[in-house]
């Protein structure tokens, strides 16, 4: 399913499920987000002061950073623990993302959230999510370059990078703008018009998901995190060991 596809296809399940929901009091959006947790995922981690890997920077004048991500933890996983590990050791800054910082070196960064006050800076904050997303394709760009396994996959290397990057099609983010909520996907974009490859991002709808001024709203920002996580786990996850971790040696 190609980026624009899966991104509406989301949407509308997630705005769906939502609007079927009970009605409940109202709860603060940080109640809500960290009701987001599993033996894998973190609730939120900030990222507030985590720049960007150089290697990873897109071609822009200055380093970007979001606020909140939503993480994976690899090392709360056994089987592939060590294996983590070892690939750190090989990468930029021994990190597993494309982050700068310490403390998530260790960790995915599937998801962003970016917050800004009410009426202020919002595209501003989308420059933001741009630039971050943008150095995650890089960052997953480059490293299946690395793990590329040239004698088993029977592609050139950079089919190789081309077909694992489709598989995974989307990034999702968050704008949370005062109350209000909105969704952001990214895609790669493989070909230009001249039909030549590219490292393009291509940055997706701009929708919003609920406010949390609302029972309604709370609601449907609660179901969205919750399908966020399950991707988090059942996608982004399951892709990313799929191809780092469990490739022929």
């Amino acid at each position: 399913m190609r980026g624009f596809d899966q991104a509406t296809y989301w949407l509308a399940t997630l705005l769906g499920s939502a609007s079927k929901t009970s009605r409940a009091k109202p709860a603060s959006a940080l109640r809500i987000a960290c009701t987001v947790s599993s033996p894998l995922t973190d609730r939120f981690l900030s990222s507030t002061t985590a720049g960007i890997i150089r290697e990873y920077l897109p071609s822009t004048p200055t380093d970007r950073k979001i606020d909140f991500c939503f993480c994976i933890d690899t090392a709360e996983d056994a089987t592939y623990a060590t294996k983590a590990i070892a690939l750190r050791q090989s990468l930029p800054g021994s990190s597993l993302d494309h982050s700068n910082k310490v403390g998530l070196q260790a960790r995915l960064l599937p998801i962003s959230v970016e917050t800004k006050r009410a009426s202020i800076d919002f595209e501003g904050a989308i420059l933001q999510i741009s630039v971050w997303q943008a150095a995650h394709w890089k960052m997953l760009r480059y490293v299946l370059g690395q793990t590329w396994p040239s004698s088993q996959s029977g592609l050139s290397r950079q089919d190789y990078v081309n077909e694992a990057i489709a598989e995974l099609g989307a990034l999702p983010a968050i704008l949370i703008q005062g109350h209000q909520w909105y969704y952001f996907v990214s895609s790669p974009d493989l070909e230009n018009d001249e039909g030549k490859n590219t490292a393009r991002t291509l940055l997706w709808l701009q929708k919003p998901i609920g406010n949390t001024n609302n029972a309604l709203g709370i609601h449907q920002i609660a179901a969205f995190l919750e399908f966020l996580k399950i991707w988090s786990l059942e996608t982004y996850w399951l892709w990313f060991k799929s191809h780092f971790f469990d490739i022929p040696s």
